[in-house]
């Protein structure tokens, strides 16, 4: 059976809308209480959540996209027309992303203008990437990408009309914050920032840095969870020290492409661990 996924309105490093079958014919298929999310991304997976899941709760550390998903929940109208009111040119490109970048979490803003201008920046530059320099500022060039405003549109309202089913609720900050409310037959679906391939294929600089410490961390992490009695389900490239730090748990490798960077867009495996 061919089944319509929802694609999300974002493009995004380590998107996981070609993996979806793969990944959601992984997922529980008994009812769960709650469903977690801790590195969102691009909402692509909670965007085609089974049925067999009553709550929600997800979150990622960037504010600026939770707050988006969150005005996409509200009001996906009022952020369209402000993207339809705007040229795709290097120029305003350029202004917009000197805006984003004086956008501060205590500031008065309007959350709809700033989740209009993530989306902009995300659908014009270059290869959707979230690039930041050491000053904790967006540096991603233009992409001189086509901005398809009706495709945008029907993305927009999809994804509000799914949100609203679900109601999830959006946290802002890291996993472990995230996560501290998880109980015995809850479901959590980890998606961190991979562990390099090699040393050219690094990108786990997102908004803090995530290597090797880091993903010794989470591991430690993972094994409270699974104590709780608290399925997961954790992707990861397929390296040797991705099985090593999960030997202890079912690894099954996939094969997936990396097409969001065009050097990248070839056949490589990743790796899903779960606990059930």
């Amino acid at each position: 059976m061919n089944i319509k996924y929802t694609r999300s309105f974002l493009k995004w490093a380590g998107g996981k809308y070609k993996l979806l079958p793969i990944l959601l014919d992984e997922f529980p298929k008994e009812n769960i209480e709650t469903y977690y999310e801790p590195f969102l991304g691009s909402g692509v997976v909670l965007q085609n959540l089974p049925s067999n899941f009553k709550n929600c709760v997800v979150g990622d550390l960037n504010s600026k996209l939770i707050i988006t998903h969150q005005s996409v929940k509200i009001d996906p109208l009022r952020i369209h027309e402000e993207l339809n009111d705007w040229p795709n040119t290097q120029a305003h490109y350029n202004h917009l992303r000197n805006v984003f970048n004086t956008y501060h979490q205590n500031d008065k803003y309007c959350p709809f203008h700033l989740a209009s201008i993530f989306i902009w920046l995300n659908r014009t530059g270059f290869h959707g990437l979230y690039r930041q320099n050491r000053d904790g500022k967006l540096n991603t060039s233009y992409g001189h990408y086509k901005f398809k405003y009706l495709d945008i549109l029907k993305s927009l309202n999809i994804v509000s009309t799914k949100y609203n089913r679900l109601n999830p609720q959006f946290i802002c900050g890291p996993y472990d914050k995230i996560l501290e409310s998880t109980q015995s037959g809850d479901f959590v679906y980890l998606d961190p920032p991979y562990l390099p391939r090699n040393s050219t294929a690094n990108f786990t600089a997102y908004l803090t840095t995530f290597g090797y410490r880091e993903h010794k961390i989470l591991r430690t992490f993972v094994d409270t969870l699974n104590k709780k009695g608290v399925k997961f389900l954790l992707s990861n490239s397929y390296t040797p020290e991705t099985i090593e730090l999960y030997k202890e748990y079912e690894i099954k490798a996939i094969d997936t492409k990396h097409t969001i960077n065009i050097k990248t867009n070839r056949n490589v495996k990743e790796i899903l661990v779960k606990n059930y």
